[in-house]
């Protein structure tokens, strides 16, 4: 039932605040009769001495009153509070908030709210304190085809230049129909090259297309592809002619000036494509494709902290639920270089804690993990390995005989972290004095039966005091106290070559988050970067043992030394 229908007082006290503040309107009859409420105002606007009438579109959502009325004004002055390609108001800085569901009304936000905007358009030159200080940027406010991406660096365009030729990289496809994916591999102005661009998308986006782009100043108030078309035209006439290559697109590439931050300037990208209609007698169809950019100064604006990441290299010893959860949150968070280690393949049981779903039973952890890595993050450098830590393997390796126990040194001093997620304690042992004899920073991480609680801890290299056998010591002798866990919760699976503990993903993710808090603060801690901590060993309560609930993560905290 439309709220309407089932609140008839409401839209009575929606009619009467109109009546009462001299507005003609009209109610979408047909739309009404369909359960929507579409409202028709004729609107002018006296205080600013304007005598035009404008037909204002008022769409009541379904959930009225929690949310505000969307008002759509076509004719109205355009300006940065007016969406350019559905002519949608935006009368709240954040409607969603601001709107007052038990007293603000449609005949309200024409009073109070429309006016602001409709002065604002009027001196769009002039900085208003009471406007929300972001940058208005139209290219996202422009409907674009779904999925389809084109990748653009910061270059800079010289003020001469308004038009020109550029080269890219696309995804391999041989059909123009979207998704098109592709990066600006380079520009040029006439015969001088504007920009080239060397990056990781190179070696996923491999096929090169030749493309035209031109500069915009502005944009029209209303903007569809084709006046997007026109306007490109009158500054390059060469445009008008389509060049579809092989895939039967035409993608033009279109700069226009906007905001980065508030009334701070820049030019930004979008790009129209043009495709070439299966049949002579079809009509050309047009749409616009976003740009993007896959930078690092891009990716790591909203984590400056961690833009020390990129630079280093860890390597994981254990891909299994606790394993696969670090190595995730290292790389979304922005390390670049990985080297996994694993001797185990995903089985079925797996995938209530493990990373990636069904697609990956059979398969080597190690392999499944850093093909998910790889397809996800281009710009990372993944190695991985089938090793089971502590068998006498001998291994080829670039054609050539090496035992594991010597291979595994060679890599741990490659690297800047070692994080041990095998919850095995020979292999933490074996592993902790491999670090400590190559000085290379050493992270820790189980989980107890049940998923009740866990351990995260770390040696620094000539800063902790102690090392794993003194936490071993330690956690024998009481002086670290152990973590809850679920007695009798271990099992053994049909098809499970080794028995197991239950316990859900979500509780030993706990674990591999504050492990990932401990790698990243002992690869970033400097003055700007993410900071270290003041422990070297956490205990995780999960669980009370006593009555067997879950409770909130609790941390007990603990020092190491001699």
């Amino acid at each position: 039932m439309a709220w309407f229908e089932k609140y008839p007082e409401l839209l009575q006290k929606e009619e009467e605040a109109l009546v009462q503040g001299g507005y003609e309107y009209e109610i979408d009859k047909v739309a009404q009769s369909e359960g929507y409420l579409i409202i028709n105002i004729n609107y002018s606007n006296h205080a600013m001495g304007n005598n035009e009438i404008h037909i204002l579109k008022c769409v009541y959502p379904a959930s009225y009153p929690y949310f505000s009325v969307e008002i759509f004004g076509s004719t109205l002055p355009p300006g940065r509070h007016i969406n350019p390609n559905d002519h949608r108001l935006c009368l709240y800085e954040n409607e969603q908030s601001e709107w007052n569901p038990s007293s603000d009304c449609l005949a309200k936000a024409l009073d109070e709210q429309l006016p602001i905007l409709l002065e604002r358009h009027k001196n769009s030159e002039k900085e208003s304190i009471d406007e929300e200080q972001t940058g208005y940027q139209l290219t996202g406010q422009l409907s674009y085809e779904q999925g389809s991406i084109i990748y653009v660096d910061d270059v800079i365009i010289p003020d001469s230049a308004f038009y020109g030729t550029m080269t890219l990289r696309l995804n391999e496809t041989r059909n123009s129909n979207p998704p098109l994916v592709g990066f600006v591999e380079s520009i040029r102005h006439g015969s001088d090259s504007v920009a080239m661009v060397e990056g990781p998308l190179s070696e996923i986006l491999t096929k090169s297309r030749a493309a035209r782009w031109v500069k915009l100043n502005t944009l029209p108030g209303t903007v569809s592809p084709q006046i997007i078309l026109n306007e490109i035209i009158k500054v390059w006439p060469e445009i008008k002619t389509p060049n579809y290559g092989k895939i039967g697109a035409d993608i033009v590439g279109v700069l226009i000036k906007e905001e980065s931050e508030y009334r701070v300037p820049i030019y930004n990208w979008f790009f129209l494509i043009r495709r070439r209609p299966p049949k002579k007698n079809q009509p050309i169809t047009l749409s616009l494709v976003r740009s993007d950019r896959f930078t690092k100064e891009n990716i790591f604006k909203r984590v400056p902290k961690l833009t020390a990441l990129s630079g280093k290299h860890v390597t994981v010893i254990g891909v299994g639920a606790i394993g696969s959860h670090i190595i995730w949150q290292l790389v979304r968070s922005g390390i670049r270089s990985i080297t996994l280690i694993d001797g185990d393949f995903v089985q079925a049981g797996n995938l209530p804690r493990w990373l990636i779903g069904f697609s990956a039973i059979g398969y080597n952890k190690v392999d499944v993990m850093a093909g998910y890595l790889l397809q996800n993050f281009p710009s990372l450098k993944c190695k991985h390995f089938n090793i089971r830590v502590g068998v006498g393997q001998i291994l080829n390796v670039d054609n050539v005989q090496i035992n594991a126990h010597d291979f595994l040194c060679k890599l741990i001093n490659e690297s800047d972290l070692v994080i041990d997620a095998a919850a095995e304690t020979n292999v933490s042992l074996y592993l902790s004095n491999i670090c400590e004899e190559s000085k290379i920073p050493y992270v820790w991480a189980t989980g107890t039966q049940g998923a009740w609680g866990g351990i995260v801890g770390r040696v620094i290299p000539e800063i902790t005091k102690g090392n794993w056998t003194s936490f071993s010591y330690k956690y024998a002798e009481g002086e670290i106290l152990p973590p809850p866990e679920e007695v009798g919760s271990n099992i053994q699976p049909v098809g499970c070559f080794s028995p197991t503990f239950t316990g859900t993903g979500f509780d030993m993710d706990q674990v591999s988050l504050m492990a990932t808090r401990i790698s990243v603060a002992l690869l970033c801690d400097s003055k700007d970067g993410y900071p270290g901590f003041d422990w070297d060993v956490g205990v995780l309560h999960l669980w009370d043992e006593n009555t067997g609930l879950p409770i909130a993560p609790k941390w007990d905290v603990y020092k190491l030394d001699e």
